[in-house]
């Protein structure tokens, strides 16, 4: 399985059992592959989303981190870049 990662518009929220998910964080999930990882992102979140990726995007424009498909934060912002993690 490899790890995607979902962005969303200004227009696009959702909420992930007690997340609100928006334009200011990513979702992560794991597929087999891309065609079926944009399948579970459509399924998701109602077509709603911006980009689907399949490395951690840039994220100086995601303060508010990474989250899980069940609304849990994976890891900060801050986490990600002190690591170096974007692309």
């Amino acid at each position: 399985m490899s790890k995607f990662y979902v962005s969303f518009g200004q227009n696009h929220i959702h909420k992930l059992d007690h997340a609100v998910i928006d334009n200011n964080c990513i979702v992560e999930l794991e597929a087999e592959n891309t065609h079926i990882a944009r399948n579970a992102a459509d399924e998701l979140f109602n077509c709603k989303f911006s980009i689907l990726y399949d490395h951690i995007p840039n994220m100086k424009y995601f303060s508010r981190g990474i989250f899980d498909i069940f609304g849990n934060k994976l890891k900060t912002q801050a986490e990600i870049l002190s690591n170096g993690a974007f692309v």
